[in-house]
Formats: structure tokens, C-alpha cells, sequence
């Protein structure tokens, strides 16, 4: 009995010992795709702003804040436009997206148009618990 529970608690120390040297996570750990998974957005130019269309699950209740992050797409490369931050917020398994979901409301009324030509609307979930991993999801628009 005394051997076995030895063998446990050492592979267990072992386990912690590898995970802070190599920043590897014990695989008993929770991961941010456990609450909440962004699989995909798309957006639609209408005008001078956006509609967006968000593919999301989520899980388990989580608290995170978000930034969107509105950038010109130019010839130079990516220029910022617009920022938006809110939260931290307790997403529920059974939230419901608005329909359609305008750049205005995605961004709570601080970017409510785009750029002229290509932009980029940059959205990057950071959950409290620093244990979890953010989750950025990039929407191009023409």
C-alpha cells in the first residue's frame, strides 16, 4: 500500500515538475475550448459598416472580456482604426447572438463603421482565470 501510493504521488510530482519546465499543461487541466469555442466569423460589408456572422458554442459558464480590434487592410500592411474593449462578462451555455449582429453592436457602439476597402475585424476573447488560454478570431472584409 505504502509503495503504491508513493508511485502515485511521485508520478504526480513528476507530472507538475515537467509541466513548469516546459510550460506543457498537466492534461488534467481545463482548456479554454471546454467552455467556449469560437469555430468561425464571417463578415459581410453593408455600406460603411459590417455584418457579422458568428459560429460559437458555449459550453459552461465562463467569464471573459473581449477586444475587437478594426484594422485597414492596406498596401502597407495593417492600420488600425478602431478598438473596442468590454467585460469580463459570464457567457451562458444558452446566450443567444442577435440577428443579423451589426459591427455596431459586435464592438457595443465604439466601432460602428469600417474603413474604406479591405479591413480586418481582429476578436480576441481573454477568459479571468489565467489558467485558460485567450481565443482570437480574425474576419476579413472586402
Amino acid at each position: 500500500m505504502i509503495d503504491g501510493t508513493f508511485t502515485f504521488l511521485a508520478a504526480g510530482a513528476m507530472v507538475m515538475n515537467i509541466a513548469a519546465v516546459t510550460t506543457l499543461r498537466p492534461i488534467f487541466l481545463p482548456k479554454t475550448e471546454d467552455f467556449f469555442t469560437v469555430h468561425s466569423i464571417e463578415a459581410t460589408r453593408q455600406g460603411d459598416t459590417a455584418v457579422l456572422k458568428v459560429n460559437r458554442a458555449i459550453l459552461k459558464p465562463i467569464h471573459l472580456a473581449y477586444t475587437v480590434k478594426v484594422f485597414a487592410d492596406t498596401a502597407d500592411g495593417l492600420e488600425p482604426f478602431c478598438t473596442a474593449k468590454g467585460g469580463p462578462y459570464q457567457y451562458q451555455p444558452r446566450a443567444q447572438l442577435p440577428d443579423p449582429i451589426t459591427l455596431s453592436w459586435w464592438t457595443d457602439g465604439a466601432c460602428d463603421v469600417l474603413p474604406d476597402g479591405p479591413a480586418q475585424i481582429i476578436t480576441t476573447w481573454t477568459p479571468t482565470d489565467d489558467d485558460l488560454d485567450p481565443i482570437t478570431k480574425i474576419a476579413k472584409v472586402e
